[in-house]
């Protein structure tokens, strides 16, 4: 919470604030148990039935194309596939992740906007708790919060 917000939080009758901690957890809980939240609830108790080669298609299957939009869409991706000369079609399965540099957090610490997607316009700016270090921010649409939360499940 920025400190003018959080002046102005306190500055407010409780009943107030009260009312704005409920809206808070309201959205929250639309975030976290949306439409999709069923959906990839059943797709991850789905997954926990794999056997190896079942997991390794389903791998495949998730990041071939996370990869090749990656390298279309995300700017810090398209520098690097220029800088490579990898165009998106060379990424045909799991063995081309060695492509792909390590990235530190200072990196993402530095320049978080270089790891969005030019074609997300709508997302959640969250932040990590630092524990090992200073926070790093990071952007999320509400499906994929969605589906972080299922995980817990």
């Amino acid at each position: 919470m920025s400190l003018s917000i959080e002046t102005l939080y306190y500055s407010l009758p409780v009943v107030l604030q009260n009312i704005l901690v409920s809206s808070y957890g309201l959205k929250l809980y639309y975030e976290r148990y949306n439409q999709n939240a069923l959906k990839h609830l059943i797709k991850l108790k789905e997954s926990e039935l794999l056997d190896a080669n079942g997991m390794r298609r389903l791998q495949e299957e998730l990041f071939v194309p996370l990869a090749r939009n990656a390298i279309k869409s995300v700017p810090y991706y398209q520098q690097w596939a220029k800088s490579e000369k990898i165009e998106a079609s060379d990424i045909q399965g799991l063995p081309d992740l060695k492509y792909f540099p390590i990235l530190e957090k200072q990196q993402i610490r530095e320049n978080p906007k270089q790891f969005i997607s030019v074609h997300h316009k709508k997302l959640i700016k969250l932040y990590t708790s630092g524990t090992s270090g200073t926070p790093i921010t990071i952007f999320t649409d509400r499906d994929s919060r969605t589906l972080h939360y299922a995980f817990f499940f």
